[in-house]
């Protein structure tokens, strides 16, 4: 309970409380110094009232965090002492009946304890869950955030552009049209990777269209190696977060080889789809200083909690050692 005297107090402090509370409290004072005029009863009445504001709530939070019948009783008790001090109190000091806590008024006064005590803990656990939530949303848009341009930076690989446009100046002696179509591939690649780092979701469509620009710039240079098989689902439309998908396309167009095609199909299933990737060259698990694997997990955790699934593994297709990666992707990203 110690933890929560301080942050009930706090939380007290804010005008929103501090003006309600005081204002009920003056009037429980005022009514009795003008009812009784004694000096005492009114003092003993302020006393019962900054013992509550400093008491009851905290113990009802602290009752909320874990209702076990033992802090239940706690919180019975210090309500009833409360009410004991403010009805019994005068009469055993002063031999006077105080006018506000008349003792057979007990009953109705240590109902209203409880439950002004507990209103009042209610009401700051929910502003303190909605502090948590606000604070735990602002810091997920900034991993969402940083997970985009952690994806942007690592498919703006310096070395693939590089050797890219250097292919493109070797070609525009060579071939002037396979260098026009080369800059045409790359600049829609580009146009595509800048849209998904601003865009929260976009169809799935448009996150297909981003691994076909890739491969097509891929396939430019090599042909042979970088061969491409798809068997996509027509219905294209799921939102997903951008570039959610692309580092584990770059690791099958990285890591892959000549001995077989890049294998990418998506299945729709009961509203949600199945993405499949394999690629030659067995899987032995995540490669020193690799990040792709880890960012597509990360960031699904961020868009569907758990809802959402990455699984990679060593799979063998045609005889050839591969690599299979599968997303399950569920109809919607969570708010």
């Amino acid at each position: 309970m110690s933890g929560s005297l301080p942050s009930t107090l706090q939380a007290l402090a804010a005008p929103r409380r501090t003006l309600p509370l005081a204002l009920a409290g003056m009037a429980f004072v005022a009514t009795e110094a003008l009812a009784t005029r004694d000096l005492r009863l009114t003092g003993l009445l302020m006393l019962v009232v900054l013992l509550f504001a400093l008491l009851v709530p905290a113990v009802a939070r602290w009752v909320r965090r874990r209702p076990q019948p033992a802090r239940q009783l706690v919180l019975g008790l210090v309500a009833a002492a409360l009410t004991a001090l403010a009805c019994g109190g005068p009469l055993l000091l002063w031999d006077r009946e105080p006018y506000v806590a008349h003792p057979p008024a007990a009953p109705a006064i240590f109902v209203l304890v409880l439950l002004a005590g507990w209103i009042l803990a209610r009401d700051i656990d929910l502003d303190a869950d909605l502090v948590r939530v606000s604070d735990r949303g602002a810091a997920l848009a900034r991993e969402v955030e940083d997970a985009r341009l952690l994806a942007l930076r690592q498919h703006l690989d310096p070395h693939f552009l590089f050797n890219t446009l250097g292919a493109i100046a070797e070609w525009c002696r060579e071939d002037p049209l396979v260098a026009e179509r080369a800059l045409l591939e790359l600049a829609q690649m580009l146009r595509l990777l800048f849209d998904g780092i601003r865009e929260p979701s976009w169809p799935l469509a448009r996150e297909l269209e981003v691994l076909a620009a890739l491969h097509r710039l891929h396939a430019l240079r090599d042909d042979e190696r970088h061969r491409l098989i798809t068997d996509l689902a027509p219905n294209r439309a799921l939102p997903v977060p951008p570039l959610v998908l692309l580092p584990l396309f770059e690791n099958a167009l990285t890591h892959g080889d000549a001995r077989a095609p890049t294998y990418m199909s998506l299945e729709a299933t009961e509203g949600a789809m199945v993405f499949r990737l394999w690629n030659s060259g067995a899987y032995a698990g995540p490669r020193e200083g690799g990040t792709g694997i880890a960012t597509t997990r990360r960031r699904l955790e961020l868009a569907y909690g758990d809802g959402a699934a990455l699984a990679v593994e060593a799979r063998d297709h045609a005889g050839i050692p591969g690599t299979l990666a599968q997303v399950h992707l569920p109809p919607e990203p969570r708010p």
